[in-house]
């Protein structure tokens, strides 16, 4: 099953220049037990089934969108170490 990153995406007009300026935001909650050692902080990450309301193509509920804001489990996640050269690709696990 796939995820998603929670994030806002949003597309407005600067009124001096009249340039289409497109934004996104990443919106982070408290780090998994995973993450924790690498930042305090992660994005929010959805599952599959989560998608339709978290992107309004099926009625939600506030609080139901509220509640998808929480760490993902840690066991449901992979570490993959990386080089510090992000040209190279992922090291896999062992």
């Amino acid at each position: 099953m796939a995820d998603r990153y929670g994030r806002h995406l949003e597309q407005w007009k600067d009124r001096q220049s009249g340039e289409v300026i497109r934004s996104c935001a990443v919106i982070t909650v408290p780090s998994n037990a995973l993450m924790m050692p690498l930042n305090e902080r992660m994005p929010v990450i959805l599952r599959e089934d989560q998608w339709p309301k978290w992107l309004g193509e099926v009625p939600a509920h506030e609080q139901e969108i509220k509640d998808m804001m929480q760490p993902y489990p840690a066991e449901n996640m992979t570490l993959w170490p990386y080089s510090i050269d992000m040209t190279l690709p992922p090291v896999p696990p062992k």
